[in-house]
This record gives structure tokens, sequence and C-alpha cells, in this order.
């Protein structure tokens, strides 16, 4: 019985982390401290995570998240990049987000993600490709929500 529960035990931690796709480190260049982060792909829920962290959603609907809430998205981005996972994503001074990819956040504890800061001006409808990135990403990750609002712009208190 007891060989069992181990067993299981090892099983479901293997299930959490199935889906982790590397690590990625940071030297901050002001404090000179090595910040560390988990990168994860369509992870099933975000129960795992802490409040803030954030996310980049590709144009196949695939959605990375870091571990680490003090790392921001050009963080992730650079780490995608340096994989080759995603190597298109263009920043538009115009819309003051990036072409091809959409940034989420994390707020609270829910199982929800917003649209990252940088979208708290924009209006989303003259994002070249918006709407298909995000019902993709939505048809990909079917037990996360996603809002269509910044997290800037979510007026909710925790």
């Amino acid at each position: 019985m007891r060989a069992k529960f181990i067993y299981e035990s090892l099983k479901n931690i293997y299930f959490i982390f199935e889906d982790k796709i590397g690590v990625y480190s940071y030297i901050d260049e002001y404090t000179g401290n090595t910040l560390y982060g988990d990168v994860y792909k369509n992870p099933e829920n975000l129960n795992i995570f802490k409040d803030s962290v954030r996310g980049i959603s590709d144009l196949k609907g695939n959605l990375y998240i870091m571990s680490n809430s003090k790392l921001i998205h050009k963080r992730l981005l650079d780490f995608l990049n340096r994989r080759g996972i995603v190597t298109n994503a263009i920043w538009n001074r115009t819309n003051y987000s990036y072409d091809n990819i959409l940034t989420w956040q994390r707020k609270g504890d829910e199982n929800t993600m917003y649209l990252g800061e940088s979208y708290i001006n924009s209006d989303i409808n003259n994002i070249k490709g918006f709407n298909e990135m995000f019902n993709k990403v939505k048809e990909k990750n079917k037990n996360i929500n996603f809002i269509k609002i910044s997290i800037s712009n979510d007026r909710r208190i925790y």
C-alpha cells in the first residue's frame, strides 16, 4: 500500500511539470541579483502560479507563462526568441503593443489572464489579427479564462 501511495504522488508531481519547457535566468542590471523563472507552455490551469505572473500567446494559440512575477513580458519573449519558439514578435509603436503575439497577466488567484498593461490605451480592434489570436488562445487553453481588458483597466479590488 505504501509503495502505491509514493508512486501516485510522483505521478502527480510529474503531471504538474509536464508542460515546463525551460528555466530563464536574468541578471538585474540595477541590483546585480539573478532572477529565475520557470517557463510553461499551455498549462492545464493557473493553480501553481502566483499573482501577477505574465504570459505570451502566439499565432497558433500557445500560451507561455513565466513563473516569476518579477520578470516582465520582454524577458519571457527573450527566452522564447532564443529558443526559436516565437521569432516574429515585432513592437508596434502605433498601437503600443506587439504584432503577432498577445501579452497576458494574471490578477489575484483567479484562473484568469487579462491583457497586459501595454494594452491600457490600445484600441484592440486596430491590432492586426487580434481577434484571431484571442480566439485561438481561448480554444487551445479552454480551462483558463481570457479577458479582453488590460489588467490596468480592471478596477476590481482583491
